[in-house]
């Protein structure tokens, strides 16, 4: 059987990570599928890794790319995959093995142009899935009792709600042809676009509410722990796609959810930087056209932005210096790690007062369980007396004796029947 689905992975100098992201997909409970692997440049053993798996199973193929970026690589695949569904994973990413089986079965049933579920944070320090634990996504706003919607079900929310990752969502590929989608010439944020214009677009979406991707962090190696060498790429993204949504007469309906996360996500990319000297030129770049180019300069309010704190950081940002606005970052990161610190504290005393109950009830449990066997030993003592006693000579002549007046009594009876 043909590929039904297409998983689009870039990977660059990830060599560490392809035993498990790569064989996340290859041990899927859903067998049709191809890997489509772009290698862009890797100089870490990656290209052989990667060629070792195209050797063994067919299903994985492999293409390459000169160092150009995540974007230029997915668009690579895009133009060779076959499957009727585009789905794309991160090279130090991995997913549950049942999640195409998952997502295809879900697909066909609604007919979805996306698919889209819940994620884990994958935290390499600690070698876990950490948090959060009740997951990433917020599906209230699109809940109905039509499990198929678009964006015009909520169009507030419909990029603070499902976020402009690509990894934990599964698109219809002809839906994606229809639209020519495609990833910006970026080195970061290339997703924006691509997703943000795919879920506006889209006339069936559909959620699965399981987390199924597992989202690396801590790392060292994503995108995200590298922004200080392209630290503006976010910017031009979100104002690409503000003119994209112009282009298409959307950005009316959504421009509260487009500002919203274009100012959360300008927030984050500048308080994330590693280099003082470019968060000062990010800084000042938003200062300076930014948030005007993005729409937040005319917009932002009290009552337009959704999150109390991100419009004090704005307000903070407009009326300080990129020195001031530094300290009141790290004066408000020092009072959120005291609070923090506080409810471990409290969580301490709770776990302990929560582990001498168990040690409380364990001692009782222990307790029960001797009486019990003891209390089986006496059982099992009173059946071999009893066992003795019934095979004993004066049980029989007991036994006997008891049983001598019924036998009279049959006897008389029987004699006066006869009279």
């Amino acid at each position: 059987m043909a590929a039904k689905v297409s998983v689009i992975m870039p990977v660059y100098n990830a060599a560490k990570y392809l035993k498990t992201s790569v064989g996340s997909l290859l041990a899927q409970t859903y067998p049709h599928l191809e890997v489509l692997c772009v290698d862009d440049g890797s100089t870490d053993g990656s290209l052989a890794m990667l060629q070792e798996y195209a050797s063994k199973d067919k299903r994985v193929r492999i293409f390459q790319t000169d160092h150009s970026g995540a974007g230029k690589a997915r668009n690579v695949a895009l133009e060779a995959a076959s499957g009727d569904y585009i789905a794309f994973l991160d090279a130090d990413d991995y997913v549950d093995t049942t999640l195409f089986e998952k997502a295809v079965a879900k697909a066909d049933d609604a007919n979805a142009d996306i698919v889209i579920w819940d994620l884990w944070y994958y935290d390499e320090h600690f070698q876990r899935d950490q948090y959060p634990p009740q997951g990433v996504l917020n599906y209230n706003y699109f809940e109905g009792d039509d499990p198929v919607f678009s964006y015009k079900r909520n169009p507030g929310q419909i990029f603070t709600s499902f976020q402009n990752w690509i990894w934990n969502k599964m698109f219809r590929r002809s839906f994606l042809v229809e639209n020519n989608l495609r990833f910006p010439d970026l080195h970061r944020t290339q997703d924006l676009e691509f997703t943000a214009m795919a879920l506006v677009l889209a006339k069936r979406i559909t959620l699965m509410p399981e987390r199924l991707s597992h989202y690396r962090v801590n790392s060292g190696t994503s995108n995200m722990d590298n922004k200080d060498k392209h630290p503006l790429d976010f910017m031009s993204a979100f104002i690409s796609l503000k003119g994209r949504l112009e282009q298409a007469g959307i950005y009316t309906e959504v421009k509260q959810s487009y500002v919203n996360w274009a100012l959360c996500s300008s927030l984050y990319n500048l308080v994330t930087l590693k280099q003082f000297s470019t968060f000062k030129s990010v800084f000042v770049q938003l200062k300076t056209d930014g948030f005007t180019k993005m729409d937040i300069m005319s917009n932002a309010s009290a009552s337009y932005i959704y999150v109390a704190d991100w419009y004090a950081d704005y307000r903070y940002m407009q009326e300080h210096e990129a020195e001031d606005y530094l300290m009141y970052c790290m004066t408000k990161y020092r009072l959120a790690e005291q609070r923090y610190v506080g409810i471990l504290d409290q969580l301490g005393d709770e776990l302990r007062t929560t582990q001498a109950q168990r040690d409380r009830l364990s001692d009782e449990c222990n307790t029960l369980h001797d009486e019990c066997n003891s209390l089986s030993n006496d059982c099992s003592t009173l059946r071999d007396e009893c066992s003795a006693l019934r095979t004993s000579r004066s049980y029989r002549l007991g036994n006997a004796i008891c049983n001598l007046p019924h036998a009279l009594r049959s006897f008389v009876q029987r004699l006066t029947s006869r009279r």
